[in-house]
């Protein structure tokens, strides 16, 4: 195992005033977000050494320079998105010989680990300022305000969807078949129409085989699985994202003539609406249930939907004013959600 990173002048000195100010080692650790154990040898160190400077080290010195370590973190900086073996020959052309390990545990040491990027929606200019101003707007709205809407969205449920992310299996048996995840090139597959608000779910409406939604579909839609759950549950407000079908004419006219508020939603932005939550959720139950065919997938939709708790729709409800701060916070970029 190698050795750990040790904590800087500062942090001793922080440890060890926070030890004489009565501060249990337990709270010092949550205070200064590091392990118990490093307080200890902190307060141990002062008390034995009268400093909080590193001691001698012995043994083989490091094979880079603090220079080099310097020229390693600019260079990873500058290219996030580079391979191991890209940044050792970077370094190699500035003149740093050290080897990839050496590199990747320099990088650990400044807490630059590869991590598989996040897939985010394209967010341009323009669409960053409409999110945030649409923030701004709804900044004063309180979970009594966000109670009021229907929040709505398609999503796609696939037959053979492994949500397994990881297998426990022995060195070199990773082609055996049962430590794999069958996947198929164009898996069945269904699009699903749902909305929910803070009293539950609202009707669900798969649509057909071969059919793309169209105005005249969404129409049709709204008037079977929206206004029988607006009415009863007093939702005065509708939400659909910016898709060509719900811009239509005719569904227009008919949201209209229906009286229906319908909330300007501003584009690309899934991470603002809660529902997205909600069909994370489902496909996970879905999956679990491993379908085998068509009509087990259907049915496997339908019994998740409709064992959603009232509960858990006030909970999604109730995340909306923070939804709401994390735009703001990143100035209409991207949110963790």
């Amino acid at each position: 195992m190698g050795r750990k990173s040790s904590l800087t002048e500062i942090q001793r000195a922080q440890a060890v005033i926070l030890k004489e100010e009565g501060y249990s080692i337990r709270n010092i650790a949550r205070r200064l977000r590091i392990s118990k154990t490093a307080v200890h040898n902190a307060v141990l160190k002062f008390n034995t050494d009268g400093n909080f400077r590193d001691r001698k080290r012995s043994g083989r010195p490091r094979k880079t320079t603090q220079r080099d370590n310097h020229l390693i973190k600019r260079v990873v900086q500058r290219s996030l998105y580079s391979s191991l073996p890209k940044l050792h020959a970077l370094l190699l052309q500035k003149g740093t010989k050290v080897s990839k390990m050496t590199i990747s545990r320099r990088l650990s040491g400044y807490a630059l680990k590869s991590y598989k990027p996040a897939r985010k929606p394209l967010l341009t200019k323009t669409m960053k300022t409409k999110r945030l101003a649409f923030a701004m707007e709804h900044r004063s709205w309180t979970v009594a305000d966000w109670s009021r809407v229907l929040f709505s969205d398609e999503s796609m449920f696939e037959q053979f969807t492994s949500r397994q992310r990881f297998v426990r299996r022995p060195v070199g048996k990773h082609f055996y078949e049962r430590f794999t995840v069958p996947t198929m090139k164009h898996p069945p597959s269904i699009m699903v129409w749902g909305a929910f608000s803070s009293w539950g779910t609202a009707g669900l409406y798969f649509l057909p085989k071969g059919q793309t939604m169209n105005g005249q579909r969404y129409v049709k839609l709204l008037e079977e699985k929206l206004l029988l759950h607006m009415e009863v549950h007093k939702c005065s407000i509708f939400m659909q994202d910016g898709a060509p079908c719900h811009r239509s004419k005719m569904v227009s006219d008919f949201l209209k003539k229906k009286k229906i508020r319908v909330l300007t939603w501003p584009g690309n932005s899934p991470d603002l609406n809660p529902i997205e939550n909600l069909w994370r959720q489902m496909k996970d139950q879905v999956a679990n249930r491993q379908p085998s065919n068509m009509n087990e997938l259907l049915n496997a939709i339908k019994l998740t939907w409709i064992n959603i708790s009232k509960e858990y729709c006030q909970t999604l409800i109730d995340s909306m004013p923070h939804h709401v701060e994390q735009v703001i916070a990143s100035r209409g970029g991207h949110t963790k959600y």
